[in-house]
């Protein structure tokens, strides 16, 4: 997918502007943040269960098990709720910023296969440390349970980072695909189109 000259463009525009492709992947990480959601739903589906309960799951912690067996929106934790989706989304959007840094920037030749293994080891390493090596003993310790761990399906947790990962990587190659068919129907557009595609 990387012609020579595209690779060659695509190295030379990150390594002159590392804080906007950081801010670039901000936004893309919010995206894969929604994505993941959705992935948990249509996860929850999959499995036979109820479209949000692994979403309830996830509110175990910090809600504790409560949200399992009553809706969590309640007046006495609606601020909790909020903070525990802000926090979700800020650390998506980090996390974000990080992967395409090194997908873009720090990995070398960065050709579309190098990309996308990278990004899966990335996004499967994140899985592991995430629940494995931190929630599994965090949440006990903090709310009483390990309900993340215990009631996750490993395969939706794994398939769930990898989509938040996949997304990152997917998205600003869908964006440089279509304003290159754009700049080829329309040639004034092409410094347009070359501009918007730096955040690929």
């Amino acid at each position: 997918m990387d012609s020579e000259s595209h690779l060659q463009s695509r190295e030379s525009t990150r390594a002159s502007n590392p804080g906007r492709v950081f801010a670039c992947g901000l936004a893309l990480g919010g995206a894969g943040v929604l994505v993941s959601l959705l992935f948990n739903i249509v996860g929850a589906i999959v499995a036979g269960l109820d479209p949000f309960h692994l979403l309830r799951v996830y509110l175990t912690f910090p809600l504790g098990d409560s949200v399992l067996s009553e809706s969590p929106i309640r007046p006495d934790n609606v601020l909790l709720l909020g903070a525990s989706f802000s926090l979700y989304l800020v650390t998506g959007m980090l996390l974000g910023g990080l992967f395409h840094l090194f997908l873009t920037r720090w990995l070398v030749r960065p050709t579309f296969t190098r990309r996308f293994l990278a990004a899966t080891t990335l996004s499967l390493a994140v899985w592991v440390i995430v629940f494995y090596v931190t929630l599994s003993w965090l949440q006990p310790l903090l709310i009483g349970g390990s309900w993340i761990v215990d009631q996750i399906p490993w395969y939706v947790g794994a398939l769930t980072n990898l989509a938040f990962g996949w997304t990152i990587l997917l998205l600003p190659e869908l964006w440089t695909l279509a304003t290159r068919e754009r700049s080829e129907k329309i040639p004034t557009s092409t410094t347009t189109a070359t501009k918007a595609g730096i955040c690929v």
